[in-house]
């Protein structure tokens, strides 16, 4: 098992249960059987070996010694098999069928809009602006509104929105709107269904705050911890400079980013600094070295003590304040993982052993998943996993890649200051890129994007950050003890953390506005992820132990270079023949996005330009709050969906019409993507909302104009016809009848996109001396009864007809009138409330299907 059996044996535990919690059940426990099945077959010839070698077999130096080999693979086998039997027997996501059929049933309140009656206990909680997150247990329920309580079925557990008041172990009676999470509906969207299946929960919803009773409370050492993290975040905002500091201070000291705002957020990441706010391990040893040194200088003043008896007991101290940190960050998965490892690093003296980073990195995952196995397959803990793993392994490999010689040895910055300035800086660039390649495709699967400037913005803007971080963190206890003395004890921390913190955003902001800072991408596919981390692996110096400073089976630098080109060629390779083949194909795609109750359409040309129309929004004209970008469908759909279809680049983006169903979602995409132009119809809309998008537009350098009557927009061999009747904007006609329509041909076929059009645009583009034909309509206004007239659909005459709708809306879109004059006609239909509906033409025929699986 080499010089790690532990970190061997914890990683192939891990392996196994990250591979049981995503496999089904039954596969999972047949692969665990036939891995146990192993182990004891192993365990069987190692034995029988033994008893050879007792009888005075053959002389043991004329063999080789198998015994330790098979001692070895039973032990392997068995760390292996009991991961996957532990994930494949985790609790998953516990079936209500009575409650569920009610849930889905249209009829019962709108798909479940009623509140029911639920007793149960509160196992996690995280704060946000907007309230708790909350995970409850529900030991009682109503199986349907207004029935009597019954006992819920064992494990049953909901993710609740609910009031700040509430803590964990808190016992709880109140009336809650459940519904089913949301499954994928988008290329690129998250599948929150199965995320929470892996937790083992089956529902989601909010509390009703006004009749919350509370039955009993849960253990004060964690409603107090919660209390401080809260009162810790509101002390930020009262005394830091702006909103965006606070709430970096917040992040920094207690790990709550709620309140966050987008734009801050986006450019942390684009800048490769992001990881200050979720590097749980950093904030862990920042903590731990904190508590050990100060211990320790404490304890040297005592008479009784001496430097060795001071280090050991400073040590043993440690471990609870590194508990109450984990605790108070909310005990996520990164920081229970970081708080094993800094309880190893401190152990590891007073055992006379050293520490070894890359086992306690695997130890700490192995204990988080033998808690929780669904917690490996989640990614908070697969980012934070993986950056350690490249600075452990990875980086080192990089600095001997680098043609500069070191500092000699033993140098200091007094002596030689230019070269040991200049390794610390080499070391953090090589640190940085480690860590940004090791989690590319993790960032690529949960943003869609990764840095291009991190190595360079964690080279020269870290800094800040860096040193905000004990700060903000020593601010805390302080803070705590201040307000039960009544004194500002806290305060000075407070003011130089907020001063680093305007430093740390605005060094985000100017690499995140540097050329190309961040690349879109789709999320990796098996065969992508699984090259690209064997190029990485040996690149490291695999098969050989990783992490060693030196060892002798590892080659040579630009040995392991070369053979890391091997799969990383055969991926580029791969990456350019699926592009090669979908240029030669020449289809054009047309994608109506699953937006709630809004419209968002992409359609990708043949020559690979794309378009996007519309991209939904709040019906009442709400911003999204700050950090809530996922109430914002630009943010939220369309922009995974651009990037999960390899568009980087939208040529021409058209407002329909500027309401805020259509319109809320641009700002997003035009804030994060670059755009050639942008159609409006010229009329403000309600709110201004059609002159705030142009004015946004105009500031990035967008050209805006708005399309004549008539007007032929080419690309690729397809043209998008431009069909709404003059004048282009009426006073005369509503702001629904002012929608932009277009007709995009692609040879023999056509898609027809109706925006909001009602009753007066659709009889005059019917009586209009354009063609309206097209093989796909996309419903004006939504399928409501004022749209879709006989005439106009007999116009059309679609094969096809997509009403963009939100499931459960209010509005009863699509009327059933709408559906029946389509389906009378011949037409099937679809709606986007399912998942999104993909279009495919190959310029003789379209082919239409859900995104939703059946």
């Amino acid at each position: 098992m080499g010089a790690r059996p532990l970190a061997v044996a914890s990683a192939l535990f891990m392996a196994g249960a990250w591979a049981g919690v995503t496999c089904s059940r039954q596969t999972g426990v047949a692969l665990g059987a036939a891995a146990l099945s192993g182990a004891m077959l192993a365990a069987s010839l190692a034995w029988s070996e033994r008893q050879e070698a007792a009888r005075g077999g053959p002389n043991p130096l004329e063999r080789p010694p198998r015994g330790a080999r098979a001692t070895a693979a039973v032990l392997l086998l068995l760390a292996a098999s009991a991961g996957l039997l532990r994930g494949a027997l985790a609790p998953r996501a516990t079936a209500d069928a009575r409650l569920e059929t009610w849930l889905r049933d249209p009829q019962s309140a709108r798909g479940g809009r009623e509140a029911i009656l639920l007793e149960g206990h509160i196992e996690e909680t995280a704060f946000s602006e907007e309230g708790a997150r909350l995970v409850l247990r529900i030991d009682r329920r109503e199986p349907r509104p207004g029935g009597p309580l019954e006992d819920a079925p064992p494990g049953l557990r909901a993710l609740l929105s609910g009031p700040r008041s509430l803590h964990r172990g808190d016992s709880i009676r109140a009336l809650a709107r459940l519904h089913l999470p949301e499954p994928q509906r988008n290329p690129g969207g998250r599948d929150v269904r199965a995320e929470l299946d892996r937790r083992g929960i089956a529902l989601s919803g909010a509390l009703d705050e006004s009749g919350i009773v509370l039955l009993s409370r849960g253990p004060q050492l964690l409603a107090r911890l919660d209390r401080a993290r809260d009162s810790f975040a509101r002390r930020c905002a009262e005394v830091c400079g702006t909103p965006a500091r606070a709430a970096l201070v917040a992040a920094l000291g207690v790990g709550d980013r709620a309140g966050l705002d987008v734009e801050s957020s986006e450019e942390l990441t684009d800048s490769g600094l992001v990881h200050l706010l979720s590097s749980a391990g950093l904030h862990l040893a920042v903590v731990a070295l904190l508590a050990r040194s100060g211990l320790s200088a404490l304890l040297l003043q005592l008479a009784w003590t001496r430097r060795r008896r001071a280090s050991a007991l400073a040590a043993l101290l440690s471990f609870p304040v590194i508990a109450v940190e984990v605790l108070l960050l909310g005990a996520p998965w990164p920081a229970v993982r970081a708080g094993v490892a800094a309880a190893l690093a401190l152990a590891a003296p007073l055992l006379s052993r050293r520490f070894d980073a890359l086992t306690g990195l695997l130890v700490g995952l192995a204990l988080c998943g033998l808690w929780d196995p669904a917690s490996l397959a989640g990614m908070p803990l697969l980012l934070s996993f993986s950056g350690v793993l490249g600075l452990i392994a990875l980086a080192p490999r990089l600095r001997e890649l680098v043609p500069l010689r070191r500092p000699p040895p033993g140098a200091t910055l007094r002596v030689h200051p230019i070269w040991v300035a200049r390794e610390e800086l080499l070391r953090l660039l090589c640190a940085s890129a480690a860590a940004a390649l090791c989690t590319a495709p993790w960032m690529a699967t949960a943003f869609h994007r990764v840095s291009l400037v991190s190595a360079l913005a964690n080279a020269l803007g870290l800094w800040p950050g860096l040193a905000a971080l004990p700060i903000a963190s020593a601010a805390v206890p302080l803070d705590v003890l201040g307000r039960a003395l009544d004194l500002p004890l806290a305060l000075p921390f407070f003011w130089a953390a907020d001063g680093l913190a305007g430093l740390l955003l605005h060094a985000a902001h100017f690499f995140a506005q540097l050329p190309a800072a961040a690349l879109e991408l789709p999320a990796p596919g098996p065969l992508t992820a699984a090259l690209w981390t064997l190029s990485l692996l040996l690149l490291a110096g695999w098969p050989a132990p990783l992490g060693a400073s030196a060892h002798p089976l590892r080659a040579r630098p630009r040995v392991l270079a070369l053979r890391a080109a091997v799969p990383l060629g055969l991926l580029l390779a791969l990456s350019m023949a699926r592009v090669g083949i979908a240029r030669f194909q020449a289809h054009l795609e047309a994608i109506f996005l699953s937006v709630g109750q809004g419209d968002a359409a992409i359609v990708r040309f043949p020559d690979g330009s794309a378009m996007l129309v519309d991209a939904g929004g709040d019906l009442r004209g709400l911003p999204a709050p700050h950090g809530a970008g996922h109430l914002d469908p630009g943010a939220r759909d369309v922009l995974p969906a651009l990037a999960e279809l390899g568009i980087s680049r939208l040529d021409l983006v058209v407002l329909s019409h500027p309401h805020p169903d259509h319109a809320g979602g641009l700002f997003a995409v035009l804030r994060a993507m670059p755009v050639d132009e942008l159609w409006l119809t010229g009329e403000p809309g309600p709110g201004d909302i059609g002159g705030k998008l142009e004015r946004d537009a105009r500031a990035r350098g967008i050209a805006v104009r708005t399309p004549a009557p008539g007007e032929v927009w080419e690309r690729g061999g397809a043209r998008v016809e431009v069909l709404s009747p003059d004048p282009r904007w009426s006073p005369e006609r509503s702001t629904n009848d002012n929608s932009i329509v277009l007709r995009v041909v692609h040879q023999q076929v056509a898609l027809l996109l109706a925006g909001d059009a009602e009753a007066l645009e659709e009889s005059q583009l019917a009586q209009g001396p354009r063609e309206l034909h097209a093989q796909l309509l996309k419903a004006g206004h939504h399928g409501s009864r004022t749209s879709s007239t006989d005439a106009f659909l007999r116009a059309v005459s679609p094969d096809w007809v997509v009403f963009s709708m939100g499931e459960g809306n209010p509005f009863g879109f699509p009327h059933a009138e709408v559906v029946e004059r389509a389906t009378s006609l011949g037409a099937q239909t679809l709606q986007t409330a399912a998942g999104a509906v993909l279009a495919d033409s190959d310029g003789q025929r379209l082919r239409v299907r859900s995104f939703a699986p059946p």
